[in-house]
C-alpha cells in the first residue's frame, strides 16, 4: 500500500510539474505579445527587438531550480531518521540547521568530503555535530541518535571495534539487501519517470510556441530542453555508481565475515603496546621556546607575512568553497592575520605545544603532519597554500611529494607560496640556516622554480624578502664591490616561491 501511494504521489508531482512549467510558458508568451508593437500579417517577429529599430523587448525568464530536497523544517526535537532521509550535501546543510540552528561552515565541507569517501557515516556526522559544545549549548532533542553514535564510535576502537562492525553487519544483512533491491527499483522507476517527464516537456513546449514564437526563441527553448536531458542523464549515471558503491559494500561484508571466521579458527594476534608521549612533549614544549628565542616576536612576524595577502585576495582564497590551508602554522600569526582580513583558513602542525597555542587564540587548526593530512582531502577542494619556513625541514622525496599534493588539492587558478632562508645571502647560508638544528639543507631559490615549474605549476616567481638592517651593511661610497658585498653578506635572508595552478 506504501508502495502505491508513493508512486501515485510520484506521477501526481509529476503531472503537477509539467503543468506548471506549461502554463509558465503560456503566460510569458502572453506577456510578449502584449509587449511587442502590433503586428502587421507578414511582418517578421524580430521587429521590436533592441537592435532593429523598435522598442526593446523584455527578457524571459523562469524559475530556477533550488536545493536537491526540500529543507527540514525547524522544530523543537527531531528524530534520527528525519535527517537520515536526506543525503550528502543536503544532509550536512539539514543537521547544521536543525542541530545548530545555522547555515554550515568551513568545517561542513570537511564532513561532506568524509561522507562521499567513506571515512564518516550519516550516524557519525549528526552524532558529532550534535553532541559538540555548540550543539550541546543549543540542545535539541534528536530521539533515536544516542546508541546508533555510540556503537559507531565504538567501531573506530582498534580490535573490537572492527569485530563490533562485523557483528552489526551480519545482523544489519538482510536489511543492507533489502534495501539494495529497493534502491535499484527506485532507480528505474526514476529513470522511467525522468524520461517521460524530458518528453511530456517537449511536446507542450512544441505545442504551446509552434505558431507564436520565433524560430531564434524556439532553439532558446530546445538549448533549456536539451540541458534538462544532460541533467537527467548525469543523474541516471550518479545512480548507477552508487548501486556499484552498495554492491562493493557487499562484497567487502562477505569478505569480512570470512575472514572473522577464519580469525576465530587461527586466534587473533594481539596489537603492540602504546608507548608514551612525555618525549614528544617535551621536545613540543622546547621547541616553542626555540621558536619565541630566534624566529623573532609575533609582531615582527605579522608584519611579514603580510606580504602574501594581495597574492590570496587576486586568488580570491579564503571562502568556504575556497579555503586557505597554511602548512606548518607555528604560532598562528599568519592565520590570525588571514582571519582580521576576512579570510577562512586553516593551520596544520605537528607540534601540539603550537596547537594549544593556537586553540587558545580561536583558530582553526588540526595537529597532523602536513603531507598525510594533504593526502586526506578532496582534489580542487582549496584556493591557496602557504607554508612559511616549512620546506627546509623536508627531504627532497617528501618535498616533491608536497608539491604534488598541493597541484592536486587547490582549484584552478589557486596559489602557492612557500618561503625559506635564501643561502644567496652568505650569513644565512653559512650560519643562520644551521642555527635550527632540524633545518635539512639549504634551498638555493633558482632549483626550487624549476622544481615547480616542473610538476605542473605556471607563473613561478621568487619573491626575496627581509634584507639585514641599513645599519650592518659596509658604509662608504657607493662602488660595484662594496655594493656586491653588501648583497652578499646583508641581503635577502629569505625568498618565497609563489606559483599559480592553471
Amino acid at each position: 500500500m506504501t508502495t502505491t501511494a508513493s508512486s501515485d504521489a510520484d506521477d501526481a508531482d509529476a503531472l503537477t510539474g509539467r503543468d506548471r512549467f506549461s502554463r509558465m510558458i503560456a503566460n510569458e508568451i502572453v506577456r510578449l505579445r502584449a509587449a511587442r508593437p502590433a503586428l502587421g500579417e507578414g511582418t517578421h517577429p524580430s521587429a521590436g527587438r533592441l537592435g532593429t529599430g523598435g522598442a526593446a523587448q523584455p527578457a524571459t525568464s523562469f524559475a530556477r531550480v533550488g536545493e536537491s530536497s526540500p529543507p527540514l523544517p525547524e522544530r523543537a526535537s527531531y528524530h534520527l531518521r528525519d535527517f537520515l532521509a536526506h543525503h550528502d550535501e543536503d544532509f550536512v546543510r539539514n543537521v547544521y540547521r536543525g542541530l545548530l540552528r545555522r547555515e554550515p561552515d568551513i568545517h561542513a565541507h570537511d564532513y561532506v568530503a568524509a561522507l562521499r569517501e567513506g571515512r564518516l557515516a550519516k550516524v557519525e556526522v549528526a552524532g558529532r555535530v550534535r553532541f559538540s559544545r555548540e550543539g550541546r549549548n543549543v540542545a535539541i532533542p534528536v530521539r533515536g541518535l544516542a546508541l546508533p553514535f555510540a556503537l559507531r564510535t565504538l567501531r573506530r576502537v582498534p580490535v573490537l571495534g572492527r569485530l563490533v562492525g562485523i557483528a552489526q553487519y551480519i545482523v544489519r544483512l538482510p536489511d543492507i539487501a533489502a534495501t539494495h533491491e529497493r534502491f535499484e527499483a527506485a532507480y528505474f522507476h526514476r529513470d522511467l519517470d525522468l524520461r517521460r517527464r524530458v518528453d511530456a516537456l517537449v511536446a507542450d513546449v512544441e505545442r504551446a510556441l509552434q505558431s507564436t514564437v520565433s524560430r531564434s526563441e524556439m532553439e532558446q527553448v530546445s538549448d533549456r530542453v536539451g540541458r534538462s536531458e544532460d541533467e537527467s542523464r548525469r543523474a541516471r549515471a550518479g545512480m548507477k555508481d552508487e548501486i556499484l558503491q552498495l554492491r562493493q559494500s557487499l562484497a567487502k561484508i562477505g569478505t569480512e565475515i570470512a575472514r572473522l571466521d577464519a580469525a576465530k579458527t587461527h586466534g587473533l594476534a594481539g596489537t603492540p603496546a602504546r608507548s608514551s608521549d612525555a618525549d614528544t612533549d617535551r621536545f613540543d614544549a622546547f621547541y616553542v621556546s626555540f621558536e619565541d628565542r630566534f624566529r623573532g616576536t609575533r609582531d615582527m612576524i605579522r608584519e611579514r607575512t603580510a606580504v602574501y595577502l594581495p597574492l590570496i585576495e587576486k586568488a580570491n582564497a579564503g571562502r568556504i568553497e575556497r579555503p586557505v590551508l597554511d602548512l606548518g602554522c607555528g604560532r598562528g600569526e599568519w592565520l590570525e592575520l588571514l582571519s582580521e582580513h576576512g579570510r577562512l583558513a586553516r593551520g596544520v602542525d605537528t607540534n601540539a605545544a603550537m596547537i594549544r597555542e593556537c586553540r587558545d587564540r580561536g583558530l582553526d587548526v588540526v595537529e597532523a603532519d602536513a603531507l598525510s593530512y594533504m593526502r586526506s582531502l578532496e582534489s580542487a577542494s582549496i584556493g591557496a597554500i602557504t607554508g612559511i619556513h616549512v620546506i627546509e625541514h623536508l627531504s627532497f622525496e617528501q618535498l616533491v611529494a608536497l608539491v604534488d599534493e598541493s597541484l592536486r588539492v587547490l582549484v584552478a587558478g589557486g596559489v602557492v607560496a612557500f618561503e625559506t632562508p635564501n643561502p644567496e645571502n652568505l650569513v644565512v647560508g653559512a650560519c643562520g640556516f644551521h642555527a635550527d638544528p632540524t633545518h635539512r639543507r639549504p634551498l638555493p631559490p633558482e632549483p626550487i622554480r624549476f622544481l615547480f615549474e616542473a610538476r605542473g605549476f605556471v607563473d613561478v616567481e621568487i619573491m626575496r624578502l627581509h634584507p639585514a638592517p641599513e645599519f650592518q651593511r659596509t658604509r662608504g661610497e657607493s662602488d660595484e664591490w662594496r655594493d656586491r658585498l653588501n648583497e652578499l653578506l646583508f641581503g635577502p635572508q629569505d625568498y618565497a616561491v609563489t606559483g599559480r595552478k592553471a
